[in-house]
C-alpha cells in the first residue's frame, strides 16, 4: 500500500473523530474507512512476512516472492474509490479475493501453498468484519 493511500484514510479517520457536528456522514461511510485501516494493517503484516522470507531465501527459496506479490494482488482488489459506499465495497472485494484464492488453489505456481495462505487470510478479515456488523 503506497503512503499517500495510508494517509489518506489516516485523515478521514481523524476528519470523523474531530469532525464539527453539522457536518453529515453516514455510518457507514466510517465503517468503511475503519475496515480499510484494518485491511491495511493485515496487508502490512504480510508484506514484512514476505520480506522477512525474502532477507532468508537460502531457507525459504522463492517463498517471500511469492507471499509478496499475492498482497500485491489483494492489495489492488481492496483498493476503494470515494464514491464506493460500503455495502458496494463489500459485493466488489469479498467475491474478487475468493476468485483470487481460487485462482492460487488451482495455480501450479504456489506448490508451498504461502501465497494461498497469504490471500486467505486477508480473506478471514473481510468475512469477519461482514459477519460483525461492519
Amino acid at each position: 500500500m503506497n503512503n499517500w493511500t495510508k494517509l489518506k484514510l489516516k485523515v478521514r479517520l481523524c476528519y470523523l473523530h474531530f469532525m464539527p457536528n453539522s457536518t453529515p456522514i453516514t455510518e457507514s461511510w466510517a465503517a468503511k474507512i475503519r475496515i480499510q485501516l484494518e485491511m491495511d494493517a493485515a496487508l502490512i503484516k504480510q508484506f514484512q512476512d514476505a520480506n522477512r522470507k525474502q532477507k532468508k531465501s537460502f531457507h525459504w527459496g522463492n517463498i517471500g516472492w511469492q507471499i509478496e506479490n499475492a498482497a500485491s494482488e489483494c492489495e489492488l482488489i481492496l483498493r476503494s474509490s470515494d464514491a464506493e459506499d460500503l455495502d458496494q465495497y463489500m459485493a466488489r472485494v469479498l467475491p474478487a479475493i475468493t476468485d483470487l484464492a481460487s485462482s492460487y488453489r488451482l495455480s501450479n505456481i504456489d506448490e508451498s501453498g504461502y501465497a494461498l495462505g497469504t490471500v486467505r487470510e486477508l480473506e478471514q478479515v473481510l468475512i469477519e468484519k461482514s459477519h460483525h456488523g461492519k
